[in-house]
């Protein structure tokens, strides 16, 4: 039996304890455990240590007394989580760092391996849990798989650490709506909310994907941080490849569009060698080709190397340059309106 958890005072009280900590001790959640059960209100502990020594310490009965006196909730996203030590470590720095508050916690050593639907749809209920946080390392496959399936019958989202943490400051309900336009660009698809503040009707954005797929190979980094300002969530797969979707308000769809163009335009002309041409941004590649070199009679090796990095070599008495041995390449970008983006 679960007795109602209180994951937003919860996570209040534990950011409280870390600030009040003493020297000597650290803080965490301690997962699901013990009783009573037969609480109708929400409820939760706060202990110190697990020896007579520290629980006769006055400096951390007052820490503990400071921090649920000050706790101040904040406007958290009530979670569950599944599996970890029972410490929680996962859960803790989750909590410490992000909106995400748990309630009930199974760890991997008791409690991972018996949950079923019931179990997983009470923790949930008793914990007003909007979503799950699997630790996927804490875990075998099997069990994650099952509980995964478990969480999809009940229709209980599963966020990963990197979404819980990139949920920003919207509503939940707005983000749910933002997980079910990310869904219908494919099964599995994650968001990141950047600036996406605010409320009003949503729309799925499409960028060109080989506009976006240059940027990203010239510096995926840079790409990504240029999102931070904008009003966005960007969507990736589950194994966390770029799509080139974007959930947006949908007022402000033609700007946002300008803005991830000007974006990617100037990463990519940052790095690459371009030209323009009406509304065509032109990419000039030109590469070392080990087949021309071969020809050539040049022996793989350090010669490759110099030539690949622009080197001159030379072999049976002549000097080859790098433009005897190298490919060009030109890749050609519609993008209506380029002037604008320069």
């Amino acid at each position: 039996m679960l007795a109602p958890a209180a994951p937003v005072m919860m996570q209040a009280t534990l950011r409280a304890l870390a600030r009040h900590c003493p020297e000597g001790y650290r803080v965490s959640y301690e997962v699901t455990h013990h009783g009573p059960t037969g609480l109708s209100r929400p409820s939760f502990f706060v202990e110190i240590g697990s020896t007579e020594k520290e629980w006769a310490d006055p400096v951390a009965g007052r820490a503990v007394a400071e921090a649920v006196l000050g706790a101040e909730p904040a406007a958290a996203v009530p979670l569950i989580g599944i599996g970890g030590t029972h410490y929680a470590p996962r859960e803790t720095s989750i909590a410490l760092s992000s909106r995400g508050a748990f309630g009930h916690i199974a760890s991997s050593l008791r409690q991972v391996a018996l949950l079923d639907r019931e179990m997983v749809q009470a923790m949930a209920k008793r914990s007003g849990a909007v979503a799950a946080y699997i630790d996927r390392k804490a875990v075998t496959p099997a069990d994650f798989s099952r509980i995964t399936g478990i969480l999809d019958a009940l229709e209980i989202p599963r966020l990963s650490e990197t979404e819980i943490a990139a949920l920003g400051h919207l509503p939940w309900e707005t983000y749910r709506e933002v997980r079910i336009l990310a869904e219908s660009a494919g099964t599995g698809t994650r968001c990141f909310v950047h600036a996406l503040e605010g409320s009003g009707p949503l729309a799925l954005v499409s960028l060109d994907p080989v506009l976006l797929d240059e940027a990203k190979r010239c510096d995926e980094a840079a790409l990504i941080r240029g999102f931070g300002p904008l009003p966005v969530a960007h969507l990736a797969t589950e194994d966390n490849v770029l799509l080139p979707q974007f959930v947006v308000f949908a007022g402000h769809s033609s700007e946002i569009i300008n803005a991830l163009n000007t974006l990617c335009v100037k990463i990519i002309r940052s790095r690459e060698s371009t030209a323009t041409e009406n509304d065509y941004l032109v990419i000039r590649k030109v590469r070392f080709d080990p087949q021309k070199a071969r020809e050539l009679g040049v022996p793989a090796g350090p010669a490759y190397r110099q030539l690949a990095t622009g080197q001159a070599v030379e072999h049976d008495g002549q000097v080859i340059t790098p433009d005897r041995v190298s490919v060009a390449t030109e890749t050609r970008i519609h993008i209506p309106g380029l002037e604008n983006y320069l």
